[in-house]
């Protein structure tokens, strides 16, 4: 897990595992109700929060994207 500016006033919180991952189409159905959480709480701070397979298809990362709260321009 880790949390950084990213540029453009926004910040990365990015967390990853290396569990079995998740089928592609649960990905874009919107999957479990944790998914659905990651996404509304996302959205609370103005950001986005896709979801991706690991590397070599192995675990899941999650990369929510947000303005960064302390950049008083935005």
């Amino acid at each position: 897990m880790d949390l950084r500016a990213v540029g453009g006033g926004r910040m990365r919180l990015r967390v990853a595992d290396d569990g079995v991952g998740m089928p592609a189409a649960k990905r874009r159905a919107g999957g479990s109700l944790g998914l659905r959480l990651i996404e509304v709480l996302a959205r609370q701070v103005r950001g986005e929060a896709p979801l991706a397979a690991g590397p070599g298809g192995e675990g899941a990362v999650v990369a929510v994207t947000f303005p960064d709260p302390s950049d008083l321009s935005g």
